[in-house]
């Protein structure tokens, strides 16, 4: 039986490189609420993730 993550909520960091992508999806279709962090959200799967920030988690004073 599948888990379920309805009512969850996860944040993916690098949503857009191919394994966060993948993970964001995987999280999306248990039914958890995505949100993601990214440095270009034109290229986010917008029916996986709900919400985003850009952000480019490389450059400390960005995580300020």
């Amino acid at each position: 039986m599948a888990r379920t993550l309805a009512g969850s909520h996860v944040v993916v960091v690098g949503a857009t490189g191919v394994l966060g992508a993948r993970i964001a999806a995987h999280f999306a279709a248990a039914g958890a609420r995505v949100s993601a962090v990214v440095r270009n959200h034109e290229r986010l799967d917008g029916a996986s993730v709900s919400q985003y920030a850009l952000v480019d988690v490389t450059h400390h004073a960005a995580l300020k």
